[in-house]
Order: C-alpha cells, then sequence, then structure tokens
C-alpha cells in the first residue's frame, strides 16, 4: 500500500534526523516498517470487510490459514503493490463467495483428505518458491520448507477436524486456503521460468 510506505518513509526519515539510527541503514529500516505496517494494514482492512460483511469469523479463518502458508512456502509476486492488493482482495473474496456457495455440498471426508494430502505435498516439495533476484541460503530454505510443512500438516489436521465436528464453512475456507498456496506456488514457479 502506498500510505504505508509513505509513513514509513516519515518514521525512518524523523529517525535519521534525530540520529536514531544511521541514514546508511535507512534502506533496511524502511524496508522491516513497511512490511509490517503493510502486514497489518492488510489484516485491519480484512477484517474490517469481514466485520461489514457479516463473516467475522471465515475472515479470521482466512487470515490465519494463509497468511502463514504464503509467508512460509512462497509463490507468484505481483508486479506492483496495488496488484498484491487487487489480487489479495480478489482471492479473498473469491474464498468467501465459493464457502458460501459449497457449505450445503456434502464432501465424502476422504475426498477431503484427499485433497489435502495431495496439496500439502506439493507445497511442501516446493517451498519456499522465491523471486529470481532474492536469493536464500540453504540453511534458510531448509527453515522455510520445515515451517511450511509444520504449518501444512497443522491446517490439514484442523481442517479435517472442522469438517468431521460439522463446522464445514472453516473446514471449506481452510481447504481454499491450501489449494490457493498451492496454485500459487506453481503461479511462482511459471514466473521463475522453471517449468
Amino acid at each position: 500500500m502506498q500510505l504505508t510506505y509513505k509513513i514509513s518513509k516519515k518514521i525512518v526519515d524523523r529517525m535519521i534526523k534525530e540520529e536514531v539510527i544511521p541514514e546508511e541503514e535507512s534502506a533496511q529500516y524502511l524496508y522491516c516498517f513497511d512490511f509490517v505496517s503493510d502486514l497489518t494494514g492488510s489484516v485491519l482492512f480484512f477484517l474490517i470487510c469481514g466485520i461489514f460483511s457479516g463473516n467475522l469469523k471465515l475472515t479470521a479463518v482466512f487470515l490465519l490459514t494463509l497468511f502463514p502458508l504464503k509467508m512460509t512456502s512462497g509463490g507468484a509476486h505481483a508486479s506492483s503493490r496495488l496488484m498484491c492488493d487487487i489480487v489479495s482482495i480478489t482471492v479473498y473474496i473469491g474464498c468467501l463467495v465459493i464457502v458460501k456457495n459449497t457449505t450445503m455440498v456434502h464432501m465424502p471426508i476422504a475426498l477431503l483428505i484427499g485433497i489435502l494430502v495431495a496439496a500439502i505435498i506439493s507445497i511442501v516439495m516446493h517451498a519456499p518458491v522465491v523471486p529470481k533476484h532474492r536469493k536464500l541460503t540453504e540453511e534458510v530454505r531448509r527453515k522455510l520448507q520445515m515451517f511450511s510443512c509444520i504449518i501444512s500438516i497443522t491446517t490439514a489436521v484442523v481442517c479435517v477436524v472442522c469438517y468431521y465436528y460439522h463446522y464445514k464453512d472453516t473446514a471449506y475456507m481452510i481447504l481454499c486456503c491450501i489449494i490457493i498456496t498451492a496454485v500459487n506456488q506453481y503461479i511462482g514457479i511459471i514466473q521463475r521460468g522453471k517449468i
């Protein structure tokens, strides 16, 4: 978001002016402040949308599932912040529409588990998918893959438990987020030119 960047820039400029940080480290501080404020702004935006649309629970499930999965498994990156915001909002609305229109559909639990297993294997095998310009050490890559594995398996178990106890809307939202993560990784791989 442009607003978070402007706010972060003002904070960093003020910290330099007051000699809290050296000017040569301003880029790192700007990146960190911008990342945190952008993430906070996105979460607040989605929560407000969830409150006004009457979908706070599903919005919370969306955020608690998709954000950790995406952060550890990587995937496609939009060409601009505006495009990232548009894609994020579209995915959120798409998930809500799908979940609201499929909770009456009975899916055999074996099919649900099969989809989850296939998606999680795919996510863990490819994690982390990062842009060409971002170089990761082997240690960082292994840690991200491990965290991706833990988060993927945990969310899949929560999905099955929710489905079993008839919280189908929650289970379907988690399933949507896991599938979106896997698809996003494949798009990221295509962006990198590895397919």
